[in-house]
């Protein structure tokens, strides 16, 4: 394979207007006599950009590469000239170097690349990113020459927030979604699919289950809720102090005077007003899950709650450091409703690929770039619409608090 390095701040004098997120380079094409004759195909390998940003803005942001030297490709409801896509994210405010280890392949000609555009553009809002001065980019091409296919393979770029979609099934969430295309996809032959690119928000809601019950007879509330569940609702949370504020609100709107904090790693429960000691009942119960997530107890799936007993003292230490990601999903199952069906567990489920899903507090988007291709069997011979829907294990949707969209790259080959 034979390389190419592109650069935004070379050849000022052409291109005066070359910015560090658009523009052009230009090559003569005698000199391109090293690249292999006959049909060729091209690669983006890597981009280098300074990812220095208006912190005003800085923000987790999915970029996308947008080009010339590639054919046109589906993009949600529309064609676009996508190549790769980019987490550019806001923890990495210097220069980034974007290794892409399985690249995409498309078809190309030296007359492209020797008048090449790059474009760098938010993938959901199609603007440029906010870049401030900074180093000039970089972008390698790798070229080779065409192996002989039946037919030429080809991507889609979905985006769960396409709008057009939306007006079409208004049901469309970040974790299941259904993307109108632009034409009807009709197959005569065999193909597989590969998800090639994954990015999704990080913001799981991974807290269902979570509830106390309080049961003591000084209680203000003991003859409306006395062994009631009061239900912690659902919420993404990354840290621990953040999950404790959440609890200590729903005991102050019930009116129960215990507060929780964080005491060197351990979760502190005391009684903070008018305790006394009392040689009957004063417990607060919490959920199998919820005791387990503050360390009370570690969950074994036997659904008993803990008793906190506050009868004889004000405080209660956990004897065990905190576990806020308890059900945080260790393993994504990427489904789509175009592909063959595969034994998961079981049972028959339209798999697209299993997707190992590492706890990131710190990311708002999660990426995921594959380093071999998993193909799977085409199950339909002709679509107008693709349907994604991203579960754990057990088979439920993930559920996300956060409206930052998710984003996948799909590849047909002909075999």
């Amino acid at each position: 394979m034979k390389n190419i390095f592109y650069c935004s701040n070379a050849q000022s004098d052409i291109f005066p207007h070359n910015t560090r997120s658009k523009f052009n380079n230009y090559v003569d094409i005698n000199h391109l006599n090293y690249l292999p004759t006959g049909n060729i195909e091209a690669a983006i390998k890597a981009i280098i950009f300074d990812n220095k940003r208006d912190h005003s803005l800085l923000k987790d942001q999915l970029l996308a590469i947008r080009s010339n030297i590639c054919e046109y490709a589906i993009r949600n409801g529309e064609y676009d000239k996508i190549i790769s896509l980019i987490n550019a994210s806001k923890s990495k405010t210097h220069v980034v170097h974007v290794d892409f280890k399985n690249p995409t392949f498309f078809t190309t000609k030296k007359e492209l690349l020797s008048q090449a555009q790059f474009e760098i553009i938010d993938f959901k809002t199609n603007s440029a990113p906010n870049f401030s001065v900074g180093a000039p980019t970089y972008i390698q091409v790798v070229i080779r020459k065409i192996t002989h296919k039946m037919k030429k393979p080809f991507n889609i770029f979905l985006d769960s927030s396409c709008p057009k979609s939306k007006e079409h099934y208004p049901n469309n969430t970040n974790t299941e979604f259904t993307i109108e295309l632009p034409e009807r996809m009709d197959f005569r032959r065999n193909w597989q699919v590969a998800l090639k690119s994954l990015f999704i928000p990080s913001k799981f809601i991974n807290l269902d289950g979570c509830y106390v019950r309080y049961y003591y007879y000084n209680w203000y509330n003991f003859d409306i809720w006395a062994n009631a569940e009061l239900k912690i609702l659902p919420k993404h949370h990354s840290t621990i102090e953040s999950f404790l504020e959440q609890f200590n609100i729903v005991l102050q709107i019930y009116k129960i005077k215990i507060h929780g904090k964080i005491v060197d790693g351990k979760v502190v429960l005391e009684f903070y007003e008018d305790w006394k000691e009392w040689h009957f009942s004063n417990t607060l119960f919490l959920s199998p899950h919820l005791a387990h997530v503050l360390g009370f107890q570690k969950y074994d799936g036997s659904g008993n709650e803990y008793k906190v007993k506050f009868n004889k003292t004000a405080t209660q230490v956990a004897p065990h450091k905190p576990d806020l990601f308890l059900y945080h999903p260790r393993n994504l199952i990427v489904c789509c409703d175009i592909v063959d069906d595969t034994i998961f567990g079981g049972e028959h489920v339209k798999l697209l690929r299993l997707v190992t899903n590492n706890i990131d507090t710190k990311a708002d988007i999660l990426s995921f770039d594959f380093l071999q291709n998993e193909f799977v069997e085409l199950g339909v011979k002709e679509f107008k619409s693709i349907k994604i829907r991203i579960a754990d294990v057990s088979g439920k949707n993930v559920r996300c608090n956060s409206d930052i969209p998710t984003s996948l790259q799909i590849m047909f080959v002909n075999v």
